[in-house]
């Protein structure tokens, strides 16, 4: 279907379109987005892991933050359409305050701790789940993001507010 081209040029200064995997920034939130379920492949590629790290949601998103890449995996999972000749585009330039990521498995939001050097940064990692599953409904993520946050140095943890809705 061909898109409206009144529309288009209406919100044409407010919309911006950005790649898949995409990381960008508004104000100093840095927030990074991907369709692909990569938490459903590191599941199944996960061989080992810390036994002090009970939850499992948590620590499969920690690997994309820990590895600075929105596909941890090399080679990509069996299965999964990564080309592995685009792996540059997506590495995480840096540690977001939000990752929003897709993924079949159980939908989540949690505050994540990442180690950088001698500091620790939060991020919050959010998996809305799917919006349709067949014919019934889905879930999907509300974020609220205090206006504060555009402008401020605060760390994600205290000004971005989430929740899943089924």
């Amino acid at each position: 279907m061909p898109a409206n081209l009144e529309i288009c040029r209406t919100i044409g200064s407010t919309c911006s379109s950005l790649p898949n995997p995409a990381t960008f920034t508004v104000g100093t939130l840095t927030m990074s987005t991907m369709s692909h379920d990569i938490l459903m492949r590191l599941s199944a590629e996960e061989v080992s892991h810390e036994p002090a790290v009970k939850d499992r949601m948590a620590r499969l998103a920690t690997h994309c933050i820990a590895q600075r890449s929105a596909y941890p995996l090399f080679p990509p999972a069996r299965g999964s359409f990564f080309d592995c000749k685009l792996a540059g585009a997506a590495a995480l330039p840096q540690i977001p305050h939000l990752m929003i990521t897709v993924s079949d498995l159980t939908p989540f939001a949690k505050t994540l701790q990442v180690s950088k050097g001698e500091s620790t940064l939060n991020t919050v990692a959010v998996n809305p789940g799917r919006l349709c599953r067949g014919t019934a409904g889905g879930t999907f993520a509300h974020v609220n993001i205090k206006d504060n946050m555009m402008n401020s140095s605060t760390s994600s943890n205290e000004q971005v507010r989430y929740s899943i809705v089924c």
